[in-house]
């Protein structure tokens, strides 16, 4: 009896069976999440050897993502440990990139990927030397992360430069030109190069494409949704011949549509294959029976989806609660409580990485053991971090020159470019702010001014770090300056409040600047070392993205924000009537419910960076479904305490913001409601500076 026959009816149901026992033309399986497409996929490999016999070598699989390949390459041999044979799976770029080497060969010529440690120059630095030469300023990180994903969009999506837009990177199309010529010229190549390399050698020498063709009578893809505009020509090229393409797939999963996924092609392909065969695979072995209705409520609010089936194995009914918490204190104490009650297996998804910083400095300062799936260190190389840490600096080290220079046009100094350069030039070590004030020819409102700023420079050594943060921002007037910059290049300002949010939070748990800048650099080992933490126990933080293909016992989704997550500008998009941007989130959001076998947990932080946080529309999805909601608040101090002559309740006016009211006070912070904001400001600094003034 052979190996397929003897394990057959022990681990499939009727819909894996007809799946697996497909055998030549085109087919297409949509597996809904938990519901075994990779045991289906690993007996439709093995049926195909033992009853059709096959042989391994001529049937090609591919997935999206090198950990897939190499997940499903260790299931096979663990569901099959005595196959006499190797049966493998690669990624679409590995079998790309295996056929460009072949080629190169023949024609004596070596390229080097950009993304290998031995190559002349990384893509980052390229990418800023061009970005430079072309538009004359520094790339910063997040403007680098858009011009990458951006290049990587149109090469997958196979579009020319011109005709792609993107706000945040001026001269696109010409950067993108000068980056190609440059890897050309200098035998270069980064991971995108390896599908359209491939593509335009298939196209060139027809001679190639046969071999291939020839070479593999079954192709087999995994993950298809997830597979690009160019993936999808490449594997239809190699497909034409025999036809016996099997795709697995869930257009409801696709969310990767900023590389190039097109789920469209999905819904397109009996226009490709008319003679394409359709399985289901419907039933769910992962969720209780709630959580798999939730999850198929959330998806049905798309209308571009192949239609499916929800069917649960399990009738356990599931736990899910949505909690609205004050800040973002409460929901790092409130998550770590919950973790701590039981053993299960606990994740905390997000929407970017960002979210989990909080998290990390809470969890690392209570002890409690945890993991990551990306360390996430572009966070402390953003311009928002650098420039507040060399405020800080500054304030520290006042003849700190390579600090001032980064921040000198960041405030209200009024110091022009020139002075700057003359401080460069004549500088004797001495305190940078005193030798501006002692130039010569400096104008007298700017004397007076320049003084001002040094003794608030003076001031911030004895404030605690996170009043420090709110400081700069407001007297020193670096909100300004942020706007501004945000404005200049397009981007939405949510993105920086963000940091700064995340930065008061790790500041309010330290004592001074030299205390706070300590922790930075401790927070940088702590997610190396998380990022290695391989304990399946440890409480699991991770991008909604980083989720895909994992299941958890316990789900806690945080930071579903308004204009977050869906983003602005999906939902601006979809105000234009282009729906598919506002659908892949909520796609993401799909894939975040599914993860969960018992317990999903939706949390909301009420108040961020001083301002109210608005929900997103998911979580009134989430309620139409699941109508209980919990709200848990943090108490509110009852008792009135007079600090500086002011108390709870009193009408005040500040010198920037306007009228507001006094609404808490907690030792020298008070929080104080204007038109447009909530402020947390420091009382007595307030009172030194007479910019708040008591209304009666």
């Amino acid at each position: 009896m052979s190996l397929f026959s003897e394990n057959l009816k022990i681990h499939l149901n009727e819909d894996q069976k007809q799946a697996v026992e497909h055998f030549k033309g085109p087919a297409l399986v949509l597996a809904i999440p938990g519901s075994g497409k990779t045991t289906m996929l690993m007996y439709r490999t093995l049926n195909l050897i033992e009853t059709y016999k096959v042989p391994p070598h001529r049937i090609l699989s591919l997935t999206f993502s090198k950990a897939a390949a190499l997940d499903m390459s260790k299931r096979m041999n663990d569901l099959f440990p005595n196959a006499p044979y190797k049966i493998g799976f690669s990624t679409i770029h590995r079998f790309c990139y295996s056929v460009l080497l072949s080629y190169f060969k023949t024609i004596d010529r070596t390229y080097t990927l950009l993304e290998d440690a031995n190559a002349p120059i990384t893509k980052q630095q390229l990418l800023r030397k061009i970005y430079h030469e072309i538009n004359h300023e520094f790339l910063t990180e997040d403007i680098y992360e858009e011009l990458n994903t951006a290049i990587s969009y149109v090469k997958n999506m196979d579009l020319q430069p011109e005709n792609h837009e993107v706000p945040s990177v001026r001269r696109f199309s010409l950067i993108v030109s000068k980056y190609d010529a440059y890897k050309k010229e200098n035998f270069l190549m980064d991971f995108d190069d390896m599908l359209t390399m491939c593509k335009l050698l298939f196209e060139a020498k027809p001679h190639i494409l046969k071999h291939y063709q020839e070479k593999f009578d079954f192709i087999q893809l995994d993950e298809s949704q997830d597979t690009s505009k160019v993936q999808h020509q490449i594997i239809e090229m190699l497909a034409q011949q025999h036809q016996n393409i099997f795709m697995v797939a869930d257009d409801d999963q696709s969310i990767y549509g900023f590389r190039g996924a097109d789920p469209n092609s999905i819904l397109t392909l009996h226009k490709k294959y008319p003679e394409l065969k359709e399985y289901q695979l419907k039933i769910n072995y992962r969720s209780s029976e709630e959580i798999i209705r939730l999850c198929e409520h959330i998806i049905t609010n798309n209308h571009k989806r192949k239609r499916k089936v929800f069917e649960s194995f399990h009738t356990s009914s599931g736990n899910m609660q949505y909690i609205q918490l004050d800040t973002t204190e409460n929901q790092c104490d409130f998550i770590l409580n919950e973790h701590l009650k039981n053993d299960d297996v606990k994740a905390v998804l997000f929407r970017n990485n960002l979210s989990m910083l909080p998290l990390v400095d809470h969890l690392d300062r209570s002890d409690v053991d945890f993991s990551v799936k990306e360390s996430n260190l572009s966070f402390f190389n953003h311009w928002t971090v650098l420039d507040m840490m060399a405020f800080m600096k500054l304030s520290m080290v006042p003849n700190d020159l390579s600090s001032f220079e980064r921040i000198y046009y960041k405030m209200n100094a009024f110091i022009s470019k020139n002075e700057m350069n003359y401080i460069k030039d004549h500088y004797r070590g001495s305190s940078v702010l005193d030798s501006l004030v002692d130039l010569p020819e400096i104008e007298n409102f700017k004397r007076t001014n320049l003084r001002k700023i040094k003794s608030y420079f003076q001031q911030l050594g004895t404030m605690s770090p996170d009043l420090v943060i709110e400081f700069i921002e407001d007297e020193l007037n670096y909100r300004q300056y942020m706007t501004d910059y945000l404005k200049k290049h397009q981007m939405h300002k949510d993105s920086s409040n963000k940091y700064l949010d995340i930065l008061k939070y790790i500041a309010k748990h330290t004592q001074s600047i030299s205390d706070f800048l300590d922790r930075m650099d401790q927070l940088k080992n702590t997610l190396y070392k998380a990022r290695k933490n391989n304990n399946p126990f440890a409480l699991h933080l991770m991008t909604m993205h980083a989720s895909k293909g994992l299941e958890f016992d316990h789900v806690f989704l945080i930071d579903i924000d308004h204009q977050l997550f869906p983003s602005k500008s999906a939902v601006d998009a979809f105000e234009d009537n282009n729906s598919e941007p506002l659908e892949e989130e909520r796609r993401l959001f799909y894939v975040a419910l599914s993860r969960a076998k018992k317990g999903i947990t939706i949390v909301h932080t009420k108040f961020k960076n001083g301002q109210y946080n608005k929900a997103s529309q998911f979580i009134t999805e989430y309620q139409k479904h699941h109508t209980v909601e919990q709200i848990q608040e943090t108490s509110k101090k009852d008792a009135e305490m007079n600090l500086a002559g002011f108390k709870v309740n009193d009408k005040v006016l500040h010198t920037s913001f306007g009228v507001g009211t006094l609404i808490d006070i907690d030792g020298d912070r008070i929080m104080i409601e204007f038109k447009d904001a909530t402020k947390t400001l420091s009382a007595a600094l307030c009172n030194d500076n007479k910019i708040l003034i008591k209304i009666d």
